[in-house]
């Protein structure tokens, strides 16, 4: 499984717009060309280069932040001092311009951006964005990307981010099963993530940069319908097909699925992958099946099934 992208580049600039990343000639006419040499003098001029910090990801530390209910100007602060020893601009870029620990400065903000690795396309949509910010918008730096090279790095963020508040979320309901129900629970929650790696892994069409984006977002996906359902169950909200359905979505499944395979023309996933991958499904339904019948003794299992079913089938589908 590819290790989650969670930093964003921070890139020795080697010029100002930074087009080190454009790879076609600069239209020193374009609007967000010229933007940027408007602001080119915004202090401060450059930004040091000294080596970050031991630990210092200035992305993370950020997103970090961001996600905490309160966070106070001194803990900021220190995010943009671990943006600035890491020449991390977009992390600057965003710090200025939804003014966090520092006093909003949209014009000092479109500095950072344009001080960027990029795509240019990337470059132009910030730059704009930027330009048209309103009071009280959040501005990120995934906002406008392009590359399947950034749709990767911010998958991994999203992703990341996502997680966190997964783990909390699964620890609170662990934390308030009863001790009976606990093994069951530890399966499915073992054999769900490693039915989302194996899904993610291995149905995942390869080539093209925006493979790693991919596969991250199909992993985090397959993970927050667990969460979802595990959400909803808990508050005794069971909005699932009637039992009858499952015979019937049992058969669409096998149908699906024996065709794939026979086929063998899923587009660059190999039928032993997607073998594989529908064992370690079967693992996690029957997981799912076996908690829910402990702790949700009023959800019919065939229901259970169903949905679970209904999901696969569209996952298959997609190949």
């Amino acid at each position: 499984m590819l290790a989650l992208l969670v930093a964003l580049p921070a890139l020795a600039q080697s010029s100002y717009p930074n087009t080190d990343n454009f790879g076609v000639p600069v239209d020193r006419d374009a609007g967000w060309y010229m933007e940027c040499m408007r602001v080119k003098h915004v202090g401060p001029p450059a930004i040091p280069t000294t080596s970050p910090p031991a630990a210092c990801n200035a992305s993370g530390a950020y997103y970090d932040k961001l996600d905490q209910a309160i966070t106070s100007a001194a803990e900021w602060g220190r995010v943009r001092s671990c943006a600035i020893a890491s020449n991390d601009t977009a992390v600057l870029a965003m710090l200025y311009a939804n003014g966090l620990g520092v006093k909003r400065d949209v014009a000092r903000a479109t500095r950072y951006a344009c001080s960027t690795a990029a795509a240019m396309a990337e470059t132009d949509g910030r730059v704009n964005h930027l330009l048209k910010l309103r009071a009280g918008e959040r501005f990120d730096h995934c906002d406008d990307i392009t590359s399947g090279m950034m749709g990767g790095v911010c998958a991994g963020i999203d992703s990341t981010r996502a997680d966190k508040v997964r783990k909390v979320f699964l620890a609170r309901v662990r934390r308030e099963l009863p001790a009976p129900h606990k093994p069951a629970f530890d399966r499915l929650v073992k054999s769900g993530a490693a039915f989302a790696t194996a899904h993610a892994s291995d149905e995942t069409s390869t080539g093209g940069t925006g493979y790693a984006g991919f596969v991250i977002a199909a992993e985090a996906r397959e993970n927050e319908w667990l969460r979802e359902h595990l959400a909803a169950f808990e508050k005794n909200r069971f909005d699932l097909p009637p039992s009858s359905r499952f015979d019937a979505d049992d058969a669409e499944l096998n149908r699906v699925y024996a065709e794939l395979i026979k086929s063998d023309r899923s587009d660059r996933v190999a039928a032993a992958a997607i073998r594989a991958t529908q064992r370690s499904w079967l693992a996690y339904r029957d997981a799912w099946v076996a908690f829910a019948t402990l702790r949700y003794p009023l959800l019919p299992a065939d229901s259970l099934k169903a949905v679970l079913t209904q999901w696969r089938i569209k996952q298959l589908k997609r190949l």
